[in-house]
């Protein structure tokens, strides 16, 4: 196995660097080091001024939040207060469950993102992605509560259909946001999203070792239905941004 993946990418980069060029080409003169870090400053200062953008990264973090609490809050919960239950022929605990579930996740994923297009036909996408967020939102604040084996499996379904209609338009949204001549630095804060909501999940999991399954259950949905919020009133402006995108690059 080892040698095949070695070879495969060692094929990969033989092919990138005997085939691909870069069709991107400019000119550009030397700058310092110390003109660049300014350079590079007042672009993020610029980026940091752009309010639409802001807003929707942070309820980006607040739903991408609410998917790292199960590897997280979501699975050690499971692993303490779950009891053991028969499914089928086989005994099941909490950590086991835990494994099912992301099984059952990634399976979905796959198979549902050939119709993630049908899916959402006929919607826009502000529309498409506040119901994909509710339907992401809502099932995994009553998987934080319940332990019921059929309940679980019932609820991931339904929060990866969410999950897999909302992905796409948030990544069109995404690519439609940026300007063209700062691209890199949107992109690069954009990138923090994974940092900031992992640090959402770990700042969760120090609350439940204190505050009950409930109480853990009606925050994380909470955080959730924040994030919706924000999405829901930055909407208009988002299509205004997508529309005008479009003109310009048509233009």
């Amino acid at each position: 196995m080892f040698a095949s993946l070695t070879i495969i990418t060692f094929g990969i980069v033989f092919v990138l660097f005997r085939y691909v060029s870069e069709s991107y080409s400019t000119n550009p003169e030397p700058i310092s080091v110390n003109v660049h870090i300014r350079q590079l400053f007042r672009n993020y200062a610029i980026v940091l001024k752009d309010k639409l953008f802001i807003v929707y990264v942070l309820a980006g973090v607040l739903i991408l939040s609410i998917e790292l609490h199960l590897v997280n809050y979501t699975g050690i919960r499971l692993s303490n207060e779950m009891p053991t239950q028969t499914f089928f022929q086989w005994e099941l605990n909490g950590s086991t469950m835990m494994g099912l579930l992301r099984s059952e996740n990634t399976i979905l994923v796959v198979l549902f993102a050939l119709l993630a297009s049908k899916i959402s036909s006929g919607n826009k996408d502000r529309q498409t992605l506040i119901w994909s967020c509710l339907l992401f939102t809502i099932p995994f604040g009553f998987m934080n509560y319940f332990t019921n084996i059929w309940l679980l499996f019932l609820l991931m379904f339904l929060l990866t259909i969410g999950e897999v209609v909302r992905v796409p338009i948030d990544q069109s949204y995404m690519a439609s946001l940026p300007t063209s001549e700062l691209r890199s630095s949107y992109m690069s804060l954009a990138g923090m999203k994974y940092n900031l909501a992992m640090l959402v999940a770990s700042v969760t999991v120090m609350l439940g070792a204190y505050l009950s399954s409930l109480i853990m259950a009606i925050l994380i949905t909470a955080t959730g239905l924040v994030g919706t919020l924000l999405y829901l009133l930055i909407g208009k402006n988002l299509d205004e941004r997508v529309a005008l995108e479009s003109n310009q690059i048509a233009g």
